[in-house]
């Protein structure tokens, strides 16, 4: 398969990722909106990681500085992701228990990195 078919495929993927976020189809019918958001689309998380890690792996492997690299701009995103999104947090309650805060937030960032590592 050519990369452009496969970054076609990936183009797929990412928009159904977005519509699983924004309930598209809730206005019609939340059954109709469960069963192609909740169940359909949701297969397309894993095909978009399988074909990112296609083209990312080969790359990154070859050169450990470029590993490094990529390892620091990603934690730099997540991180600032993660802060970005603190105060919304927040202010829906999903930290009730203020010390439980530091934790969640190391351990959110963890998973992330770590996943992006290992896939």
């Amino acid at each position: 398969m050519k990369k452009i078919n496969l970054d076609f495929v990936r183009l797929i993927a990412s928009i159904c990722i977005v519509a699983i976020h924004i309930y598209p189809f809730n206005n019609i019918s939340e059954l109709l909106d469960y069963q192609i958001t909740r169940v359909f689309f949701r297969q397309c998380v894993p095909i978009f990681l399988m074909i990112t890690g296609y083209f990312l792996i080969p790359k990154i492997l070859k050169d450990k500085q470029k590993l490094k690299g990529y390892l620091k701009k990603i934690s730099i995103i997540y991180l600032f992701a993660i802060f970005l999104y603190l105060p919304l947090n927040i202010y829906k309650g999903d930290f009730l228990n203020i010390n439980l805060l530091l934790p969640c937030i190391i351990s959110n960032f963890l998973s992330k990195v770590l996943i992006r590592i290992y896939l």
